[in-house]
């Protein structure tokens, strides 16, 4: 057996197992009481050392490993081991630290003892249930802790978007509901909603005006246009150069998006795509489902934007649904590389047709090149969206979520897209 992990396809691998590793509902999760959220990441507490090991073999491609081939290329060759499996995944797995392998590297004569410390780990998760051994030798991922995983996923992100006050009280404050969303002020007329008043600019009116308290001259509304929804097709890179935190972050970004997303009205579909793309997840307002599939997902092979904006397209035609505006947001850390024989001018051409079918495209790029800055800026510019140019893949979350306020604003207003790059 390699020591190289195999490539697995983009919808993941199904191992064995049955239960869930605890006695959670994913279903019910976006629907629980704070105080009920905080007894479930207790609960999951336990499993959070085990989560991440799993994760980061997701994030790696790493389908399956064996033992005693990993202890061997820990003591030939660690920087080798560690840039195939990951630091935490080594870590865990050895209960070592990184530079306790320096004791290890070129001295074969202890791959016996590293053996016996990854059986022991490897054992304990087995009885967990979270691995399953393979046909023939070595272990791979269950069904268990593919349901781990997922759930670990969902937590963190719903912990993040807990400390940026993005939750429900965070959206209403936005008045993302039935009666729509504040785009401006102008003055008060008669039969606006009280509700409407901006007290805070109508007593700043006042003031300049030398009055103690606002007349109804001084008097400012927010001019509200009529709430819409969208479907947002998430398309996410998962070539090989995705692989770890660039991955880890593309999907807590797509559960973000799904859960703010939803709690509005909107629905979003998930597109994964390396040298084809899968769709995943059919335009959804189930949060869970999206942390479950695009959890197993793994890194392999190259790049074909064009064929990630078809099939967004495709997914959002066959999902249309009158008075929803459409659009799509992809995630990529590279240009075109895989496809037809210029896949730059393919996606320029997917691009035109997506936006004469009247959907909207987007682009966060992740350290891209100069040139790949030049095809993102192009593409979004063809299609009525934005570009995005983010180096550390841990501020997609919060430029993903700006991006969806951004496509609602320029449905509400009509207003022109814009090409816009950090």
């Amino acid at each position: 057996m390699s020591d190289e992990p195999e490539d697995a396809p983009p919808d993941g691998e199904k191992g064995g197992g049955a239960n869930p590793p605890t006695d959670i509902d994913l279903s019910y999760f976006d629907e629980l009481e704070p105080k009920e959220r905080q007894s479930l990441l207790d609960a999951a507490s336990k499993e959070s050392q085990d989560a991440q090991v799993l994760r980061t073999m997701m994030n790696r491609g790493v389908s399956s490993f064996d033992p005693s081939h990993l202890a061997r290329l820990l003591t030939s060759n660690t920087k080798a081991a560690v840039g195939v499996y990951g630091e935490p995944f080594l870590e865990a797995m050895t209960g070592l630290m990184l530079l306790d392998f320096d004791a290890y590297e070129g001295h074969p004569d202890r791959k016996g003892e590293l053996t016996k410390r990854i059986d022991k780990q490897v054992g304990a998760m087995m009885r967990a249930g979270y691995f399953t051994a393979r046909e023939g030798e070595g272990f791979e991922i269950s069904e268990q802790g593919e349901e781990l995983a997922a759930v670990s996923l969902l937590i963190d992100e719903l912990e993040g978007l807990s400390r940026m006050g993005r939750g429900d009280h965070a959206i209403h404050t936005l008045g993302e509901r039935e009666h729509g969303y504040p785009m401006s002020l102008r003055p008060y007329r008669k039969g606006d909603s009280y509700r409407d008043i901006s007290v805070r600019q109508s007593l700043k009116r006042a003031v300049v005006r030398g009055r103690d308290f606002p007349r109804t001259e001084d008097l400012r509304v927010y001019e509200r246009t009529r709430s819409v929804s969208l479907d947002i097709v998430y398309a996410l890179d998962i070539s090989g150069s995705m692989h770890g935190d660039k991955l880890d972050a593309g999907k807590k970004a797509a559960v973000g998006l799904a859960f703010t997303g939803t709690k509005a009205g909107d629905r979003v579909g998930v597109v994964a795509f390396n040298v084809r793309p899968t769709r995943v997840v059919e335009p959804t307002a189930q949060v869970e489902q999206v942390a479950r599939e695009v959890t197993a997902l793994s890194p392999a092979l190259g790049t074909d934007i064009a064929a990630a904006i078809r099939a967004g397209r495709e997914m959002l035609i066959d999902a249309s649904t009158p008075h929803r505006g459409r659009h799509i947001i992809v995630i990529s850390d590279a240009i075109p590389t895989t496809g037809d024989e210029d896949p730059v001018e393919r996606s320029y051409e997917e691009a035109s047709i997506t936006a004469a079918a009247d959907i909207t495209i987007s682009l966060v790029g992740i350290d891209l090149s100069e040139e790949g800055e030049d095809i993102g800026r192009t593409l979004t510019r063809i299609a009525g969206g934005r570009f995005y140019h983010i180096s550390n893949p841990h501020d997609l979350h919060n430029v993903v979520l700006e991006e969806r306020n951004e496509a609602r604003m320029g449905l509400m207003s009509n207003r022109p897209q814009r090409t816009r790059w950090g």
